[in-house]
Formats: structure tokens, sequence, C-alpha cells
């Protein structure tokens, strides 16, 4: 526990560090996203450096992830020091690392985190009790103003469980 209060993710309580609120940025990219992304790019061996490197990366983005939600300099190096170096351990354990990071970023843009999980499948998700599908959703469903609005549309709608083109 590095002593923070958990964000709230509603803007009916005012007074509390929100998440979603009118006045949110809109964000489309970010650093630490892009350092996420290159420690990954870095570990699958698509980039040179090695894990040590990898690294490096995803501790940049935590770095900067933590200031821009205003941690503190001593809470963040505590983060820091508590987690295992990427090098000490398989491509596997770093890329899984590096997902889980990548996920909690994502938090402020839901669709982004859903993509980056279809891609990964990192973290791993598991079926929640009682849902109704027979697997976790893979593609939200076209909306019906939509369909009848393009002519285009697929005359055949495909299941929310079935993989996109990049989810294989």
């Amino acid at each position: 526990n590095i002593g923070f209060t958990p964000w709230v993710l509603s803007t009916a309580s005012p007074g509390t560090t929100e998440l979603v609120r009118p006045s949110a940025p809109d964000v489309l990219f970010s650093y630490t996203e892009q350092s996420y992304l290159e420690a990954e790019a870095i570990a699958r061996g698509f980039a040179t450096g090695g894990l040590s490197e990898a690294d490096v990366r995803l501790r940049n983005g935590i770095s900067a992830a933590m200031v821009k939600n205003g941690i503190g300099e001593a809470e963040a190096t505590a983060y820091l020091d508590g987690i295992a170096n990427l090098a000490d351990g398989s491509a596997a354990d770093a890329l899984s690392a590096i997902a889980d990071e990548l996920w909690i970023d994502c938090i402020i843009r839901p669709i982004e985190g859903f993509t980056h999980w279809r891609r990964t499948e990192m973290p791993a998700l598991a079926l929640p009790a009682r849902a109704t599908t027979i697997d976790l959703l893979r593609r939200l469903p076209y909306p019906p103003d939509e369909l009848s609005a393009n002519s285009n549309a697929p005359e055949s709608l495909p299941n929310n469980d079935e993989r996109l083109w990049f989810d294989q």
C-alpha cells in the first residue's frame, strides 16, 4: 500500500479526485502508453535492447503515469523499488508485467484497454459468475441505427464473443 486514496469513476461526488469529469482531458495516446508499447516491442524482440531495455521503458512509463496522477516522488520510488527487474525473468513474465501496467494506464480509456486486452489476452480475465455469454466479449455490438442507415452493414451479425481480425 503506497497510501493514496482510490480514484472515483464518477462525476457525482464533488471534491473527490475524479477520473471521469467534464473538464478531464481527452487523451488519445499518452507518453506512458508509448513507453509501455516500446517496452513490449523490445520484450518481443521487435526492437533491440533486450529485457534490460524493456525494463527501462516500462519504468519510464510507470514514473510518467505516477507524476501525471499526482503521486509523490517517495511513493513512486517505493513502488518502482518493489517491481522486479524484467531482465531477471523470462520474456513471458516481462510481457505479463508490461501488459498489467498498460491495463492500469488505460483505466480512463476503457475502450483502449479493451483493445489491448484482446490483442494480448493479458491480464488474464475470467468470465464473471452468472454471465449470460459463454465466453468473454470480444467485440461491441453494432448499434441498431448503424445497421438501418448503413447499406454496407453485414447481413449476418457476428456474435459478441467472436474474435476480430487482430484478435486471432
